[in-house]
């Protein structure tokens, strides 16, 4: 069997578990589509997302620890590029992406409970809150300061 073959095989299960993922979770089913909220036009994936992690994870783990992850991919370089070393460059990039982005919302998160404190209580702007992004959560308390 080819690489390439094995690869699509091994994404379309992991595809597959992005669907059960998709069923079993506490939000259910979601579809995708593009909103808009508070003036900003936000494109979300719904269980589209579910699906394509699956299949990321899949061909990560796949390309690691498979019987394929030394495989050689440009013989014709002077360096060697095997499939595990692209798929290691792939996680680190997805987790390295995903840890900065908790980090930078962590920094938002504590100035918008700072500021919280100096603003009256509002179960409104608190119910406003909940769903709301890091960013737009404090704009929210900031608007709360006017």
């Amino acid at each position: 069997m080819s690489l390439i073959i094995a690869a699509l095989i091994v994404t379309s299960f992991g595809a597959i578990g992005g669907i059960f993922n998709a069923i079993i979770i506490d939000k259910g089913f979601i579809t995708g589509g593009l909103r808009v909220d508070n003036g900003q036009r936000i494109w979300s994936l719904g269980y589209t997302r579910n699906i394509l992690c699956g299949a990321f994870a899949a061909f990560v783990s796949w390309g690691l620890y498979g019987p394929m992850n030394s495989a050689d991919l440009f013989k014709e370089n002077a360096a060697q590029l095997t499939l595990a070393t692209l798929c290691g460059a792939a996680l680190v990039g997805f987790s390295g992406a995903s840890w900065l982005t908790t980090q930078a919302d962590k920094n938002v998160w504590k100035k918008t409970a700072i500021e919280a404190t100096q603003v009256q209580p509002s179960p409104e702007a608190a119910a406003q809150m909940a769903t709301q992004t890091p960013q737009e959560a404090l704009r929210t308390v900031r608007e709360q300061l006017v």
